[in-house]
């Protein structure tokens, strides 16, 4: 023992507490997916060039105090990738040349060195997503280490592994979130309403930057459907150009300009002049482009879509880098009426809570009198105003006014699916007018194999639940999905994952999967060779299973079930098979004298403890699964499953069917349902002062009304319940 002792205070002074550091980046970047930090990659005929300069940015690392001893550590690449070209570049300071397996300077000579070497560190590279890093003794404790890494898809880290060292380890991330996969984004904003005349003005077209200054100098083509009839308007308005963000305060003056295309007017060029560089990405809207119809016949009624691209020039239908292909609807042709248009959103359903601008307008300018307000009616969701879900919002219209904007949040639960609508109703409108503002998608899909059971036995692993993402990161990390079977525990399960890091723990019969690390690609959760804990008392027939949790929907606190998806029928408790062995008939009959004796009564005696949920049954202490209570009525709710083991009804009289509960004791059928009131007595209705309630998992009744139908006398004394029969 004195020999471990004096090991382990070895141990300690080998590995003292030093230090800790401040680990940050000198200065942001912008990235999108391919982006290459610190060098820049071009494809040759022959090779594939790596040409290296100054640092984009810098890990910058601030040590408390100096260091007395070299020190080294790793740093790993989360969503990004360590390309050994580019570290060979760096370490032999030259342009690096990649062919095939073999990395070449311009002399045609093979490089293997890819360690960078300073005065004050040095950067090994191993492997694709990790570095060995040695901080050398120096005159400062300060540190600056080039980041030399290509951006993937996800949010590009920097993932210190610092033990032992002065260093204090962590992530530093690269970006403030998910990267974009391009350099800009186009959206249509407030698409217009167009008669069947077709002459006016397109929606706002809002282009965005992922990347600093990409939008400057760019030209952006713009082609209207062939089939629209529609064409740009040769001599065009002066645009109405808004800066956003960076670009907010430093357009003023710039020229910009539509051209539309010597032979095809249907096809434009927005030129994008040079713009000053800003501090951060950036945006504008454009607005007032004007369309008119191709002739004199009226434009056909539907989407007014345009298709968006960067080319290269003016004329030139080459795609550059920017936008690729994006189709847009910026406006519709209807007929003269009061019409509603809104932005088409996409809702992730549970989760996404989003701003909505209805724009109604009445074309003719007769239909709106300003003496009768618009009601709009949410279906397929629910409004959301000061934080609550209403299901209508009223919208005041003044005398004069022909065009309103009306802004509302939505708020969809993970059930809802389909369609998004608001329903615009007035006295005004001789019907009400139906517009769709968003398309609720789900973020997950299930799909499940059946567990068939057998009563009074040992459960076996089998089923299958399986969680499908319908998009890559759908399932957000360190957000938590919970599974709960209905009345039952689950024991144990084997689990896989297909593009998605997750970890799983078993808590009171509860299966727990907390997001490790989000999908790059449509994740999958396969949750399979399940163990349920199957009390042999419990009732035939089907149990549903709860999906929850806070990465389900937001609506849902971390782990709980609020807005959840229910797989009914999800385990199946099936009846044992009876074998009955039927004894020949004697060939002789012999006559006997039969007695006609009174069957034996049952006498049953039963006392719960409202308080503790002790249970007696004829002098037996019963265990109870589910803890009774008192309910704000004052009456005793009891564990509809544990009525088999207190009042002495066989487990297999007691089942469960969609909600729907039968009780058969000795020729008497009772039925409820949940979240009812009414109890079914051989046909006879009863009027309970409770409602049949599922609270924590387990269903729950008034057990005073049930055992009465069942010919039960009932007393209860304080916290004390007797019933006998």
């Amino acid at each position: 023992m004195k020999k471990l002792a004096f090991m382990f205070t070895m141990l300690l002074s080998a590995f003292p507490v030093m230090a800790a550091s401040t680990n940050s980046l000198t200065k942001s970047v912008s990235l999108i997916e391919g982006t290459s930090l610190s060098y820049e990659v071009k494809n040759l005929s022959d090779a594939t060039s790596y040409e290296v300069g100054n640092a984009d940015t810098e890990l910058l690392i601030n040590l408390d105090e100096k260091l007395s001893y070299d020190q080294t550590f790793y740093i790993y690449a989360i969503d990004g990738t360590f390309e050994k070209s580019a570290y060979t570049a760096w370490a032999n300071g030259t342009t690096a040349y990649l062919n095939g397996q073999n990395i070449y300077n311009e002399a045609g000579e093979i490089l293997t060195n890819a360690t960078i070497s300073t005065d004050t560190y040095e950067i090994k590279w191993l492997n694709n997503t990790q570095l060995e890093v040695t901080l050398k003794v120096a005159d400062s404790s300060i540190y600056r280490l080039p980041v030399i890494i290509k951006a993937e898809s996800g949010q590009p880290t920097l993932q210190i592994d610092a033990l032992g060292t002065t260093l204090t380890g962590g992530k530093v991330q690269l970006s403030n979130g998910k990267i974009a996969t391009q350099s800009l984004e186009v959206a249509a904003k407030n698409p217009t309403i167009l008669s069947t005349e077709g002459f006016g003005n397109l929606g706002t077209l809002e282009i965005n930057e992922n990347l600093i200054s990409a939008l400057s100098g760019k030209v952006i083509r713009l082609e209207l459907d062939t089939h629209s009839k529609l064409e740009f308007m040769r001599v065009q308005d002066e645009l109405k150009i808004q800066g956003l963000k960076g670009y907010m305060n430093n357009i003023n003056g710039a020229e910009f300009s539509l051209i539309v295309d010597d032979f095809d007017a249907q096809i434009a060029y927005l030129q994008i002049p040079e713009l000053s560089q800003t501090t951060g990405i950036a945006g504008i809207t454009i607005d007032n482009i004007k369309v008119r119809a191709e002739g004199r016949a009226d434009v056909r009624l539907g989407d007014i879509n345009v298709n968006i691209m960067t080319v290269e020039q003016v004329g030139s239908s080459r795609i550059s880098e920017g936008l690729k292909n994006i189709n847009l609807t910026l406006a519709e042709v209807k007929e003269d009426e009061v019409v509603i248009s809104a932005d088409k959103n996409q809702v992730i359903a549970g989760f996404e809570q989003t701003g909505i601008n209805l724009s109604i307008s009445d074309i003719t300018g007769q239909v709106l009198t300003g003496r009768r307000n618009i009601f709009l009616v949410a279906e397929g969701g629910s409004f959301v105003v000061n934080g609550r879900k209403v299901n209508e919002i009223e919208v005041e219209v003044l005398a004069g006014q022909h065009n309103i904007n009306a802004n509302f949040d939505i708020s969809t639960s993970v059930n809802d699916s389909g369609e998004f609508k608001v329903i615009a109703q007035s006295r005004d409108f001789q019907e009400d007018i139906e517009t769709v503002v968003a398309q609720i998608i789900p973020a997950v899909t299930i799909d499940t194999t059946t567990l068939e059971l057998v009563e009074a036995q040992k459960a076996n692993a089998q089923g299958e639940i399986i969680i499908n993402e319908t998009s890559r990161g759908m399932l957000a990390q360190g957000k938590e999905i919970v599974i709960e079977v209905e009345d039952l525990s689950i024991e144990s399960i084997e689990m896989e994952t297909k593009n998605i890091d997750v970890e799983y723990t078993i808590s009171n019969g509860k299966l727990y999967l907390e997001v490790v690390r989000q999908s790059k690609d449509n994740g999958q959760i396969i949750i399979k060779d399940i163990v349920l804990n199957v009390p042999r008392n419990a009732p035939l027939g089907e149990y549903n299973v709860m999906i929850g949790g806070d990465a389900i929907s937001m609506h849902n606190n971390r782990s709980d079930f609020d807005d959840a998806i229910k797989i009914e029928g999800f385990v199946n408790i099936n009846p044992q098979q009876q074998i009955v062995i039927i004894e020949p008939t004697p060939v002789v009959e012999q006559k006997e004298e039969k007695i006609e004796v009174a069957p034996k009564k049952e006498i049953i005696s039963a006392m719960l403890h409202t308080k503790t949920g002790e249970a007696i049954v004829n002098g037996n202490l019963v265990v109870l699964d589910a803890k009774p209570y008192v309910s704000t009525s004052g009456y005793t709710m009891v564990g509809v499953r544990d009525l088999a083991n207190f009042l002495n009804i066989p487990a297999e009289n007691i089942t469960f069917n969609n909600g729907v509960i039968t009780i058969n004791n000795n020729g008497s059928i009772i039925t409820m349902q949940n979240n009812s009131a009414l109890l079914n007595n051989n046909g006879k209705y009863i009027a309970m002062n409770d409602v049949v309630t599922i609270k924590d998992g387990r269903t729950y009744a008034p057990i005073s009304y049930i055992a009465e139908a069942l010919g039960f006398e009932v007393q209860t004394t304080g916290d004390i319940m007797t019933l006998t029969k």
